[in-house]
């Protein structure tokens, strides 16, 4: 009895002083490297399928990572001097989150995560002809829609946008006339209108050149 309370107390005192061995400069020393980890996305392109490849570099013999969508953990052992290639990742978004090792074995070091932009193969639809602006015409997008919600969408603005051109046309339509009853007025009473003009100039010049006789 006494003998198997030795060995449980030794072994409590063992994980306890593995604990202890992580210092608080080993940690900060490890969680330096972690920072120095950086990510790159390739992908591949078959049809209308996109595959992602993740480049992970710089992982140290300090730490490993787990994928925290895919739970699946992975070492220094498994890479190729640092670099990991996640190839033909299938998921929209990934996270992963950065563990020590050895001394300070399960220590959290850091949390690495990201959106993985969208493939949107509704692109080459003959809808979006000159309407690559909008965003369910281009070829990558933040988030997916199905095709009726796509068809929607450009139905839609090109209502909006038939409206914006009768309103400017109605614009254009007013002011026209405007400038038409203008003109036509004008036209009506030019006699009328250029003997007014003539007159008023006509005494002006002579109050003018009374002011200037009682002067002298």
């Amino acid at each position: 009895m006494k003998k198997v309370l030795v060995i449980l107390i030794s072994f409590v005192l063992g994980i306890c002083n593995g604990f202890a061995l992580c210092s608080n400069s080993k940690l900060a020393q490890i969680k330096k490297e972690a920072s120095n980890i950086n990510f790159s996305i390739d992908y591949r392109q078959i049809g209308d399928n996109v595959y992602y490849d993740i480049y992970i570099n710089n992982i140290t013999e300090n730490m490993y990572f787990e994928d925290n969508l895919k739970y699946e953990k992975y070492h220094y052992s498994d890479s190729y001097n640092g670099e990991f290639v996640l190839r033909d990742y299938d998921l929209t978004s990934f996270s992963f989150s950065f563990y020590g090792t050895g001394e300070c074995e399960g220590k959290k070091l850091i949390n690495k995560s990201m959106k993985l932009p969208i493939y949107n193969s509704y692109y080459k639809d003959e809808l979006c002809n000159g309407l690559s602006h909008l965003n369910v015409c281009k070829k990558w997008v933040n988030s997916f829609v199905g095709y009726d919600q796509f068809t929607e969408t450009i139905e839609q603005y090109k209502h909006e946008e038939k409206n914006d051109e009768s309103e400017d046309e109605r614009n254009i339509e007013v002011d026209s006339t405007f400038l038409d009853s203008v003109i036509n007025f004008y036209v009506k009473y030019y006699y009328i209108i250029l003997g007014l003009t003539i007159v008023t100039c006509i005494i002006i010049i002579v109050i003018y050149n009374k002011k200037n006789n009682f002067k002298l």
